[in-house]
């Protein structure tokens, strides 16, 4: 996704908010999640941390409306062993990290382009 389009990708529905199967029902360790978006090319159509940020500029009214308060997680920005998110927190939408050996559910969707 370009950065600068994202916000208005997200507002024209182009984009969705991710699962493995497995956190559909149950929590799938990250690592293994990283490995189905490589193996199957979806990694290329997830956001990355700069789109994130782009989304935290918006705000904690944009985030809710969009995002439902889910952990809003960013494959394609994985460092060094972590995954970039975004989560409402006191009011504000904080950007922090989940390492790859972390587990997700379905309140932890991948933003990715349609």
């Amino acid at each position: 996704m370009d950065t600068i389009d994202i916000i208005a990708a997200i507002e024209g529905g182009q984009t969705e908010l991710w699962l493995h199967a497995d956190q559909k029902s149950g929590w799938v360790q990250g690592r293994k999640i990283l490995k189905h978006l490589t193996e199957t090319g979806l990694l290329a159509s997830c956001a990355d941390l700069d789109e994130l940020k782009a989304i935290q500029a918006k705000g904690i009214t944009f985030f809710r409306q969009h995002f439902a308060r889910k952990a809003l997680f960013a494959w394609r920005g994985v460092e060094d062993d972590g995954v970039p998110d975004l989560v409402e927190d006191g009011g504000e939408v904080v950007q922090s990290w989940h390492h790859l050996g972390s587990f997700w559910s379905a309140d932890n969707p991948a933003l990715r382009r349609k």
